[in-house]
């Protein structure tokens, strides 16, 4: 259960880390909700239970906000401040909280990575109708070989991104996938509301506590040994 509990809290830092119809107006601030699928995977009813069935971002022009929960209590948010490029990922597990948010030198690491594995961007013909929204589709390539799809849409603002691996599309992805440690994810928008979103979902709330990555890895590490 806690190696489980570890492997999500990893999934969920990944997806930030790596980071951000024409008649409709471009939505600047609001609300999208994703389903979340795993296609690849056969679950029984237990693992199933546990795991996200949907993701939540809230977005402005300065912060997202991206929240997924999964079964007993456990949460997860991650919020990006799209001046700095800082990333704070706030963790429930159980009623353990926790707050870590990225340094200076995390991002110095990971604005070199990004320009060694330069992503690169080809949008094709192909549309789709998704949530209400005609989306593009487009195929990245991060140089390594691997490649995969992104549906997209340039009537919501780039502000709603979860991943800075999508900074050149000219928009917002409203369906895509995750393959991280072998566990694959789809994601697919069901809903968009443009929306006045609180400040106060932007902030960290007081009852966390704030420690760095490798704190919160050695706590939940350090909890799983023999588990």
């Amino acid at each position: 259960m806690k190696k489980f509990i570890l492997y999500f809290a990893c999934i969920t830092f990944q997806i930030v880390a790596n980071g951000n119809v024409f008649a409709q107006k471009v939505i600047s601030e609001g609300k999208l909700v994703y389903e979340i699928t795993f296609p690849d995977m056969e679950l029984d009813s237990k693992m199933a239970a546990m795991l996200p069935t949907e993701s939540v971002v809230y977005f402005n022009e300065k912060f997202s906000r991206t929240e997924s929960s999964m079964g007993m209590g456990m949460s997860s948010a991650a919020i990006v401040d799209k001046k700095t490029g800082h990333t704070t990922t706030l963790m429930d597990m159980m009623g353990t909280k926790s707050a870590i948010v990225t340094t200076d030198e995390m991002l110095a690491d990971a604005k070199k990575k990004s320009e060694l594995e330069k992503v690169q961007v080809t949008v094709t013909d192909e549309v789709k109708e998704i949530a209400g929204y005609t989306c593009k589709k487009a195929i990245l390539n991060d140089g390594s070989g691997t490649s995969f799809e992104v549906y997209f849409t340039d009537k919501i603002s780039s502000y709603a991104q979860m991943s800075t691996e999508w900074k050149d599309l000219n928009g917002c992805p409203l369906e895509f996938s995750i393959d991280q440690a072998g566990m694959k994810m789809r994601l697919v928008a069901k809903s968009v509301t443009a929306e006045k979103v609180s400040e106060d979902l932007f902030k960290i709330p007081a009852d966390y506590k704030i420690m760095s990555q490798e704190e919160m890895m050695k706590m939940f590490c350090g909890e799983s040994k023999g588990e």
